[in-house]
């Protein structure tokens, strides 16, 4: 790969991860808007609320597929000098098929069990508000690492994709960056696999063309670029020896599928997510 080649991906990285950003943000301020001045305690006004945040969530959803399936598609003919255009993707249901309309009355479910633990109710606000944008964004990137595995299934029936990477996000040296992502950032994924993923996780895909560590690998030396300024950014060796050696791994979520978690959290299984909605 020449390193304008190099270059590119850079470019396309960076802009798939703003074109993304920009997503969530958009979104997010419709789904907030959509509970402002509803009452938390009219059940029928919250599911109005949350029937209009499910559609608006699926809506972006969709745009966060194609999205992804176009980023995959210009990368990969980066990669391999060919044109390939970005297959069409059609998303399964998300989380597992949960019913999206009582996915999105988490919110005021919480405000309602901080309110009667004894929490200020503007306090109590501002937390469901902060869930409600967290499930939004969860959603967006559930529906791109699925487009990403069908893509990569798609354009691998044109070149020779034999895996992919997660690639760290260029501009987390500025916000601070995920440990648990730093870790994992040196595993190679199967590409019928889905990426392991986190609470607002960040992450692209690189495709892997023939070996791995070949010229058809350049995701490995992209997160090495940016390790060198997230552990810049540590303040010290210590920090960044932490990083690296903690553990992680990767438990089966029952409505998110594949979780990255360090290895001494405690994980909420499906029966406990089950019993928690209810």
């Amino acid at each position: 790969m020449t390193g304008q080649e190099f270059q590119d991906l850079q470019f396309w990285v960076a802009r798939h991860g703003q074109a993304r950003d920009d997503l969530d943000a958009r979104t997010i301020a419709v789904i907030l808007a959509l509970y402002a001045g509803v009452n938390l305690y009219d059940r029928a006004a919250v599911d109005e609320a949350a029937e209009a945040a499910a559609d608006t969530s699926n809506t972006a959803a969709l745009l966060a597929a194609g999205l992804m399936a176009q980023y995959l598609a210009t990368v990969t003919s980066t990669i391999t000098g060919e044109d390939l255009p970005a297959p069409a993707v059609l998303l399964a249901p998300l989380r597992n098929g949960a019913d999206m309309r009582r996915v999105f009355q988490r919110p005021a479910k919480l405000f309602r069990r901080q309110v009667a633990k004894g929490v200020a109710p503007a306090e109590a606000f501002r937390q469901a508000m902060e869930l409600a944008a967290k499930l939004t964004e969860t959603n967006n990137t559930l529906a791109m690492r699925q487009a990403s595995q069908i893509t990569l299934a798609e354009l691998g029936k044109r070149v020779g994709i034999t895996g992919y990477r997660r690639i760290l996000r260029p501009e987390l040296a500025k916000t601070g960056s995920c440990g648990l992502c730093i870790v994992a950032s040196d595993r190679v994924y199967k590409k019928a696999q889905l990426m392991p993923i986190h609470d607002q996780c960040n992450c692209d895909v690189l495709p892997i063309i023939g070996a791995v560590g070949g010229t058809g690998d350049p995701g490995n030396s992209l997160n090495n670029l940016d390790l060198a300024d997230v552990y810049a950014l540590a303040g010290n060796s210590s920090d960044s020896y932490d990083l690296k050696r903690a553990r992680v791994q990767v438990n089966e979520h029952g409505e998110l599928g594949p979780v990255l978690g360090r290895a001494s959290d405690d994980f909420l299984g499906p029966d406990q997510l089950r019993a928690e909605a209810s």
